[in-house]
């Protein structure tokens, strides 16, 4: 289970073609592409057909321009194999925002004493955790993923308090297996002060790959209870 090291804030993207050079398989290219031509049409008019009678209005030629347009791009997304995992999801007890790109996490959550929090107040010298659980996307390389994990804690005025620009580096390898659950150890203490808010950023990203999650939530800092 991949985890950051231990730190303290500290003091811190017209096809003309010659029929007679024309190379072996274009013929049947040319072909399967009218026939998906042929569908995308059966579609747009199908599309306008429906939206004439029921709004009874004269729809100009362009309509089935934009509906090829439409059609088209879902064709494409349903062929790919992949799913696309790009999105944003949030803890709405505590803020946690974790936006997303090529690696998805299932749940996002901040941990404190091995309790679930559903609040950000963090007595002050206490550690807490943000994790990213059942984690896909990553890719490996001979069963091991590479992951990297930046930390930055800032306060309300945007000066950092830390920067830490990758906690895994050096340690950085994990089996596949074990690259489920991403978390990241924050340490609260000297510079931060009781009864004030900071913003802490983590993210993690695919070394092999393109993927990352992107973790923000703010914290208020409070007296030892």
């Amino acid at each position: 289970m991949p985890d950051s090291a231990i730190l303290r804030p500290i003091y811190l993207n017209p096809q003309n073609i010659n029929m007679l050079t024309r190379k072996p398989g274009e013929k049947n290219l040319r072909r399967t592409r009218l026939r998906l031509l042929k569908i995308l049409l059966l579609f747009a008019d199908t599309a306008k057909t429906a939206f004439i009678k029921r709004n009874a209005i004269n729809v100009p030629i362009h309509l089935k321009i934009v509906s090829i347009a439409f059609i088209a791009p879902v064709i494409f997304l349903a062929a790919c194999n992949e799913p696309v995992r790009v999105g944003i999801k949030k803890d709405f007890n505590t803020g946690l925002r974790s936006s997303y790109n090529g690696m998805e996490p299932e749940q996002v959550l901040l941990v404190m004493n091995n309790e679930t929090l559903n609040h950000t107040d963090i007595p002050l010298g206490e550690s807490f955790l943000i994790i990213n659980d059942g984690i896909k996307g990553l890719q490996a390389k001979n069963g091991k993923v590479k992951v990297g994990c930046s930390l930055s804690i800032a306060d309300k005025e945007g000066k950092l308090l830390l920067d830490e620009k990758d906690l895994f580096a050096g340690h950085d390898e994990f089996e596949e297996k074990d690259a489920k659950m991403l978390k990241c150890t924050v340490n609260t203490g000297d510079p931060m002060k009781w009864e004030e808010k900071y913003d802490v950023a983590v993210t993690f990203w695919d070394k092999n790959g393109q993927g990352r999650i992107e973790n923000k939530v703010t914290i208020r800092s409070i007296d030892i209870p």
